[in-house]
């Protein structure tokens, strides 16, 4: 695929419009031992592959959206309400700062299990508790 048609998944509002909208059914989805790699039930282990837990997708069929790893997005990590015009979503090299994380990880107990869980982290900084999703352009 042309480098053009490939960006990493771009902002805090798309993260939230790939999981169900009612918030505690995907909360409770996510919860479930056997829905996603956690806290509670990693024992010695840390990450898990891509696609481990396929009945925790989505209504649109997106998989891995709570635990595993928390997932970058594009958006600047600034406080609500948020609005799109207000420079959170630039991507230029003078938006500086921490991006928004989202959806928990391996190391994370229930509570921070779902989309709809947020905090920032800087874009240099590497740990094995955050990655991305790629997306291909239309």
């Amino acid at each position: 695929m042309p480098a053009e048609d490939r960006r990493i998944d771009g902002t805090a509002v798309t993260e939230d419009l790939a999981c169900p909208a009612d918030r505690t059914t995907a909360r409770s989805r996510a919860c479930n031992r056997a829905r996603a790699r956690f806290f509670d039930n990693r024992g010695d282990q840390t990450t898990a592959p891509g696609g481990s837990y396929p009945s925790s997708a989505s209504p649109f069929g997106v998989l891995d959206l709570a635990g595993n790893v928390w997932e970058w997005t594009n958006s600047l990590h600034w406080p609500y309400p948020y609005s799109a015009d207000d420079g959170r979503e630039w991507d230029h090299p003078e938006a500086s700062g921490q991006r928004v994380i989202r959806g928990g990880s391996w190391n994370n107990g229930p509570s921070f299990l779902r989309t709809t869980a947020r905090s920032g982290n800087y874009p240099g900084i590497g740990d094995d508790t955050v990655g991305f999703r790629c997306v291909r352009g239309r």
